[in-house]
């Protein structure tokens, strides 16, 4: 199970954020986001570098289906619970302390292969990060030490970070990279040293978990952060949650007080300001200014409300309440999503002309990056948004005339492995996931929005991606991981047709390309 290190919300920009809108005086003067769901701008299509089409044009045949040419490979996401990198997974040799791996690795390094054994075989057990530190002749390991550091981090962290590895690596390496094709002993300084095509992989993995990418990366939606995702009586996630403080603890929710608000305004992401109404049907404009983190429920925050826009001008506060800010479990927009698979994926393009992109295939806290592989839509309605009962005729983009209902199964990778190497069996793994939603079209036949379907069973809301994101240009060296060194191994296990069989000391034979260093 592949997931992204684990980031938590923040208040260190609150005091300056909110020191400037108040001292402009007026909610009214910085701007609104409208509480309907036409696209923001962190899930606008621009931010992919696609642009609206017709609903006439996604009909098109060649709109509605489209996978790339090869499938993104699989590799384990190293969990940092193992070690990440660290772990010795050819021989699952454990040790308690870094110090002890790093006394075994030396005396590996030490070791004088016997007749019967082939050069490498003394370090053929390291792991792929010991390997790498002796590719970069680093004495202190220090990636292998890296592994160990992020791992002792962790060991007081209250909730199950099983799930924490390098798949944010993983999930863009298996569609920008090659897949290596052989193993590879390397010579490095007059030693052999043996990189099987699980290590390969593996190093790929990190290089591109910890690297920067040339020109940035293209990142649609928001990250979902909430362990319990607050829906109302249809199953749609709600904007927000505001509880009553427990008498004992002022900054501990009273659960049992929940009651939904609808957002109107939002500075949330400027200011953690928001106005709000506590109902669809309400035209009053109440406000609701972020002042500390919450003890519990975790994510909440300690908010000061107000009873109306002149009252915060004026600061009358109404009550200090526990809130849980919801809505950026709502996104990505359903519509840019659609025009993403589209543009990116579809029989529209050239084969060389399509491109994969990453998704966290939930919501929820937990990150599951999986790089898409091909997706295959059905456009089952086109109709008048007049002429049907919509249950969330109250969220539409403003100027929807028609509503076009979608099913759509997206087929991406998952991880496996890692192993000695690799085959049409274990190379690859594909799975498929159906989202429900609908596409808001405006007068001229665009699509301007969407909704994820409702569902009250369905945990979180019907099922939909948290966010996509989309490395741009080329992978670059850090401090961290040396790229360049590990694309050197990758290209000499790409000269499939110069490797040689090998005997590992499991007896396995496995293909081998001799590579200099």
């Amino acid at each position: 199970m592949s997931r992204e290190l684990k980031t938590r919300r923040s208040l260190l920009p609150i005091v300056a954020s909110l020191s400037m809108v108040m001292a402009a005086g007026c909610i009214d003067n910085i701007g609104s986001d409208e509480q309907n769901e036409t696209w923001d701008q962190a899930n606008a299509p621009d931010t992919f570098g696609v642009e609206s089409l017709k609903i006439g044009e996604l009909q098109e045949e060649a709109a509605l289906k489209g996978f790339l040419t090869e499938k993104p490979w699989a590799d384990s996401y190293w969990p940092l619970s193992e070690k990440g990198l660290s772990d010795r997974w050819i021989s699952d040799e454990g040790f308690g302390t870094f110090d002890a791996q790093l006394e075994s690795a030396q005396a590996a390094l030490a070791a004088e292969p016997t007749e019967e054994q082939q050069p490498w075989e003394p370090t053929w057990a390291l792991s792929p990060a010991e390997k790498y530190d002796v590719l970069m002749g680093d004495d202190s390991f220090s990636m292998t030490k890296e592994g160990w550091t992020v791992y002792d981090g962790y060991q007081d962290y209250e909730h199950d970070w099983s799930w924490m590895g390098h798949c944010h690596g993983w999930a863009p390496a298996a569609y920008l990279e090659q897949a290596p094709a052989a193993s590879v002993v390397a010579d490095i300084n007059g030693r052999q040293v043996l990189f099987t095509e699980g290590d390969i992989r593996g190093l790929v993995t990190k290089a591109y978990a910890s690297n920067s990418m040339s020109e940035g990366t293209a990142f649609m939606g928001t990250r979902c952060n909430a362990r319990t995702i607050i829906k109302d009586e249809q199953g749609r996630i709600v904007d927000g949650t505001v509880y009553e403080p427990t008498a004992e603890l002022p900054k501990e929710a009273n659960t049992e007080t929940a009651a939904t608000i609808y957002i109107k305004r939002n500075f949330w992401g400027r200011a953690h300001l928001l106005t709000y109404s506590e109902s669809l049907e309400s035209e009053e404009e109440k406000v609701l200014q972020a002042t500390a983190v919450a003890e519990k429920p975790e994510g909440a925050f300690i908010v000061k409300t107000y009873a109306s826009i002149p009252d915060y001008r004026s600061q009358q506060v109404e009550s200090e309440r526990i809130f849980v800010y919801n809505k950026e479990c709502r996104d990505t927009n359903a519509g840019s999503f659609h025009l993403v698979l589209v543009h990116y994926l579809s029989d529209r393009n050239t084969a060389e002309e399509k491109r994969s992109f990453v998704m966290d295939v939930t919501r929820e806290d937990a990150v599951w990056n999986q790089p898409a592989y091909g997706f295959e839509s059905t456009i089952e309605s086109v109709e008048d948004i007049a002429d049907i009962d919509d249950p969330l005729k109250d969220f539409r983009a403003e100027g929807t005339v028609q509503v076009a209902t979608v099913t759509t199964k997206v087929h991406y990778a998952l991880e496996k492995g890692p192993y000695v190497d690799y085959d049409e069996t274990n190379g690859s793994r594909i799975t498929s996931k159906e989202y429900r939603y609908t596409l808001e079209i405006d007068r001229a036949g665009y699509v301007i929005g969407g909704e994820w379907a409702i569902s009250p069973s369905y945990y979180g809301g019907s099922p939909a991606p948290d966010f996509l994101w989309a490395p741009q240009g080329e992978l670059t060296d850090s401090s961290e991981v040396n790229y360049t060194a590990i694309k050197r191994i990758l290209e000499c296990s790409l000269n499939a047709d110069e490797a040689r069989e090998v005997t590992t000391p499991k007896g396995d034979t496995i293909l081998a390309v001799d590579c200099a260093l």
